[in-house]
């Protein structure tokens, strides 16, 4: 049975079991506008590369992320979303230390037991078919890269994105073009 699960695992990291959005990969904005709207948007995943890891000693990640947040539809084009990003593991009385949005579930140096984040994002449509996103990142297929580009378990084991987006989504092209800014550098820094 662990061998199985291992492979459901792996299979599922490598891109061959589909894994679910929490939401639509290009934001669709209301027709109707001028309301507030609250989401809560839960994924559960259950990650066992115990036994499927061959060049590194395995880890589980068993947990989910949620994220509540209020959704303000300005105009049919413009909406405002804020609200917390919850990642929790099951099992586990921390969140792993580590570089800021790098995976570490493998280290037993945990940080604070409840790992809360904002989730602030502004979407404007420019056009039908392009969205401009300012804030935490739609990124609910890994941009849509296959797994040797963009690891798909970053979804779910990394603090969300957040920086600058344009999503295009034309019937003969889909574009995501993103900046993440992960850190910055202080004035005067070495």
């Amino acid at each position: 049975m662990k061998k199985l699960l291992g492979l459901i695992g792996l299979m599922g990291l490598m891109g061959i079991l589909p894994i679910e959005p929490i939401m639509p990969i290009t934001p669709m904005l209301a027709q109707d506008s001028n309301h507030i709207v609250l989401h809560v948007d839960v994924q559960q995943f259950f990650i066992d590369n115990e036994y499927s890891a061959n060049r590194v000693n395995g880890y589980t990640l068993p947990g989910f992320t949620m994220r509540p947040y209020l959704a303000w539809q300005v105009n049919p084009k413009v909406e405002f979303q804020a609200g917390v990003h919850w990642l929790h593991y099951w099992g586990n009385a921390g969140y792993p230390r580590g570089p800021i949005n790098e995976p570490s579930p493998a280290s037993s140096d945990t940080v604070d037991a409840i790992h809360l984040l904002p989730w602030m994002q502004a979407k404007v449509g420019i056009t039908p078919e392009i969205t401009l996103v300012a804030g935490s990142l739609v990124n609910t297929d890994g941009h849509g890269l296959p797994y040797p580009l963009y690891n798909p378990e970053r979804l779910y084991a990394v603090d969300p994105e957040a920086g600058l987006q344009m999503l295009a989504d034309f019937s003969h092209l889909n574009a995501d073009l993103w900046v993440d800014w992960r850190n910055f550098i202080w004035r005067h820094s070495t």
